[in-house]
């Protein structure tokens, strides 16, 4: 059966900066639905499901006959899978464009606009019987004519989660709340990475821990930090084994290829928990530093995470962009073609350069 997915030209565009009032089309988005389809993005970090199991209460509240499906095209970290065991509902793996999508449908994109963000069939597009809500807090342009909420005024998804309940005077459950306190810790490091809103962040886990108390707080520090499997220690070395440093440039850099992953007898299915520009972030003459990760799903294709050294004001984010990626000014990632590891290298090193000379030039000017 062939599903005209055109959306009609006379719907109206929808892009609220103001809580509220995309709390209110939201809501009754819900109401009447029948099944609520929610999506992590591809390689799903802390944030990405954190502000999906943190928005489940919200969505049973508003419709207690709501079916509720999460669906990921990528497996999770071990520590991550870990921690959705708290919840009733559990992860559906599987690509999204493969889904079985049928009327009263609401389609809930979270810590992504895009939606070929989430699956690796880049043609494909929702039905157009299915509605879409989308909550996002990267910059990033209008991206359909459905309800968004896109506020860069927000350090994670899973703040702006925690925002929508506390406009909507909803009271936020243990277990909820933990998922949005897993997904700003994600996505801010620890709370390590500089952000303007780095207040709220603190008022959100002050919130938590009036609430339920401090203890809870580390229990989730611990359940991201302990029990890391082995593999992390072999990521580590090839990591280590591959930086470079960049004196002129002022950054440092390393690598993996998949070629790297087999040899060290890492499971070509094992989620790269460990982030190799944070390993080597931090040491002395860097500004900021990135890393080139071969995917293990697309050929010539190679993932790139970037992350600005503490006490830099370098903002990784306009390398990322520069690109075609994006992110958060201190934290930013983009995925490019290239032939090898060598040429992803290159591109990168371009990007940096043409920065760089654009910079000089406004300043001489």
């Amino acid at each position: 059966m062939t599903i005209n997915t055109d959306i009609p030209a006379d719907l109206p565009k929808n892009r609220y900066e103001n809580i509220s009032e995309f709390r209110e089309v939201f809501n009754e988005k819900v109401k009447k639905a029948k099944r609520a389809i929610m999506f992590t993005h591809k390689s799903p970090d802390m944030d990405s499901v954190g502000s999906n199991f943190g928005l489940i209460e919200y969505l049973k509240t508003l419709n207690p006959d709501l079916e509720i499906k999460i669906i990921s095209a990528d497996s999770l970290s071990k520590n991550i899978s870990e921690f959705t065991n708290r919840s009733d509902t559990q992860i559906t793996f599987m690509d999204p464009s493969t889904f079985e999508y049928l009327p009263g449908d609401l389609a809930i994109s979270i810590d992504f606009a895009d939606f070929t963000r989430t699956t690796r069939n880049l043609d494909f597009k929702l039905p157009v019987f299915v509605d879409q809500a989308i909550m996002d807090h990267h910059v990033v342009p209008p991206i359909n004519d459905r309800a968004n909420f896109i506020s860069k005024d927000n350090i994670s998804s899973s703040t702006i989660v925690y925002k929508l309940y506390k406009d909507a005077q909803i009271e936020l459950p243990k277990e909820s709340f933990e998922f949005l306190i897993l997904g700003i810790l994600g996505d801010s490091g620890l709370l390590r990475f500089k952000d303007k809103n780095f207040l709220d962040s603190l008022d959100i886990i002050k919130d938590y821990c009036e609430r339920f108390g401090s203890d809870g707080y580390f229990q989730i520090i611990e359940a991201i930090e302990a029990n890391k499997p082995s593999e992390k220690l072999s990521l580590q070395q090839i990591f280590l084994k591959n930086y470079q440093f960049d004196k002129n440039g002022k950054f440092m850099f390393t690598t993996i290829t998949l070629q790297e992953r087999a040899d060290a007898g890492i499971a070509a299915d094992y989620a790269d928990i460990t982030n190799g520009a944070m390993l080597i972030r931090n040491y002395e003459g860097a500004l900021f530093t990135f890393c080139i990760s071969e995917d293990k799903y697309e050929e010539n294709k190679f993932n790139i995470s970037f992350r600005s050294c503490t006490g830099s004001n370098f903002e990784v984010r306009s390398i990322a962009e520069k690109l075609g990626g994006g992110g958060h000014p201190a934290a930013a990632g983009v995925q490019i073609s290239a032939e090898n590891i060598e040429d992803a290298i290159g591109k990168v090193r371009t990007a940096i350069h043409e920065l760089n000379e654009l910079r000089a030039s406004n300043l001489s000017n």
